[in-house]
């Protein structure tokens, strides 16, 4: 709820509006049915305002200003405390989070009578940069990316997107990229039907993590050895794709989002070096005369290219995902020093895109600003 306060420090000067920020009803049943009773009132209470300040403040998303906006709220360091300090079980209310957020998820191809909708599981990494003068942030460290170096923290996470219902899931730790994104699809893995597909880019597609029983959708890099059903060597895929004639690619429209795309693919079944299991691998044109080719690899053997390349399609989730926790949830703008404090941080960020993504799916029509960000009534 947001209450619009007038002050006027001098007479003669105009009033300065003032927004004040309110938990309300809706936001305590929303985190009841996720974390049931694993906070204390008092935490609860900090849990309510930092949300509806994550959400309803505009500019950055600092403490201080949540706490200041919040009707009735405490001190600023009683909220740092909350993050650092508090001895409330991080691990309890991630796994509570996560088990409520497949179950909701989920449930909404469970419908009677009517076709199950495919769960579809994306992921990426991201960061969130820090200054190059800040010091004693003990997750943030320099890293080497393709466009330099950066002083960030580094965080993987996740999309699951089922019908009309999806939800964001992140993970930050001192750790290797690989390792968090298997630690995060374990995480889930109790939760989900057997066999749902996870789509992600070529720099995931290692043996490690293709080892671990998921169905894979993913790219691949052009120097990746393949080898293809009936042959008795590998070579590279860029290789293949210089000896295949024009008439073995086939027109496929495969659905996005918004639009279908027209394009010229070709599937062959065969392993790749390293991995033992039978797996499809898509060459894929823009036209049929083009001469470079992209390169997908579908450990899921029934399905076509064309329904590989769908599904593919949905890996845009998560880089949606990342324009809102930036830039409208405020996923950088935390003070906290600690790596508890900032594990907490950006749990209850990731928290409030759940109940974001919630509203939306709950509202029916949705006003925009002139920016073209949502309104959301909590």
């Amino acid at each position: 709820m947001v209450v619009w306060s007038g002050i006027n420090s001098h007479p003669k000067k105009s009033t300065t509006m003032v927004k004040i920020i309110a938990p309300t009803l809706k936001l305590a049943t929303f985190l009841y049915f996720f974390l049931k009773r694993s906070l204390t009132k008092p935490r609860q209470r900090h849990l309510r305002n930092f949300i509806e300040g994550i959400l309803m403040i505009e500019g950055r998303k600092t403490l201080s200003r949540i706490t200041r906006a919040t009707l009735n709220g405490r001190h600023t360091s009683s909220m740092a405390d909350f993050f650092s300090q508090s001895p409330w079980k991080t691990n309890e209310v991630m796994e509570n989070v996560r088990r409520g957020m497949v179950h909701w998820v989920t449930s909404a191809g469970k419908g009677r009578g009517k076709k199950i909708d495919p769960i579809i599981i994306s992921l990426d990494d991201s960061y969130t940069p820090k200054p190059a003068s800040s010091k004693h942030f003990e997750p943030v460290e320099w890293f080497y990316d393709e466009k330099g170096y950066k002083h960030a923290v580094v965080f993987v996470s996740l999309h699951i997107r089922c019908g009309k219902r999806s939800m964001p899931v992140g993970k930050v730790h001192f750790s290797t990229k690989l390792q968090l994104v298997i630690n995060l699809l374990c995480s889930i893995k109790p939760y989900l039907p057997q066999g749902q597909p996870a789509g992600f880019d070529s720099w995931y597609a290692s043996k490690t993590l293709l080892a671990q029983g998921w169905h894979v959708i993913c790219s691949l890099k052009s120097n990746r050895s393949f080898q293809s059903s009936g042959s008795c060597k590998y070579k590279g895929l860029s290789r293949h794709a210089r000896g295949m004639r024009r008439k073995r690619f086939h027109p496929a429209w495969v659905k996005g989002a918004n639009r279908s795309t027209l394009y010229w693919v070709c599937l062959k079944r065969g392993t790749l070096k390293g991995i033992r299991q039978e797996v499809g691998v898509i060459f894929s044109k823009k036209t049929s005369w083009d001469k470079r080719c992209a390169f997908f690899l579908c450990t899921d053997t029934r399905l076509s290219a064309k329904e590989a390349l769908s599904l593919y399609t949905r890996r845009w989730d998560v880089e949606v995902d990342y324009l809102y926790l930036k830039d409208r949830l405020g996923l950088g703008d935390f003070r906290l020093r600690s790596l508890e404090g900032i594990r907490r941080y950006f749990l209850l960020v990731f928290f409030s895109g759940v109940k974001r993504e919630k509203s939306l799916t709950q509202t029916p029509m949705q006003s925009r600003n002139t920016d073209g960000s949502n309104k959301l009534t909590c």
